[in-house]
């Protein structure tokens, strides 16, 4: 066989020398996160574009702030008009059923029904309006 097979020719370990071609990993333990091989996370391009003449000034924030409680106040007095409308026009119907069913007593005649068939066949509202009206 022409295949060198001597042992000084074909090492059995490894060599712990460093390969250039391979990057180094660190097997140091991250206090950030919990795989040291990840790349450590950069700044997001929003805030690396945002310089210190464009951030935002306390004015600016503060004039923020009261226009959004402005528009929170005129929200909430719209709510409110809206509540004390609804519970007016809620009580606007309730009279207007109450006084219906006034007239329907007081113009209604008393009749006696003596066909049970027709008692039985009536509907539960008919039956209780008829039983309202006969007391």
């Amino acid at each position: 066989m022409d295949v060198d097979s001597s042992p000084s020719a074909r090492p059995s370990a490894p060599t712990d020398a460093p390969n250039p071609t391979k990057p180094q990993i660190a097997l140091v333990p991250s206090t950030k996160g919990h795989r040291p091989w990840k790349k450590p996370k950069t700044r997001r391009a929003s805030a690396q574009r945002r310089t210190a003449s464009l951030k935002i000034s306390l004015e600016m924030k503060n004039k923020r702030r009261q226009d959004r409680a402005a528009l929170l106040r005129i929200v909430k007095a719209a709510k409110e008009a809206d509540a004390n409308s609804k519970q007016a026009e809620r009580k606007r119907r309730a009279d207007k059923r109450k006084l219906k069913e006034e007239n329907e007593r007081r113009s209604t005649q008393k009749v006696v029904i003596t066909n049970p068939k027709k008692l039985a066949r009536m509907s539960k509202k008919q039956y209780l309006k008829y039983v309202h009206q006969s007391k």
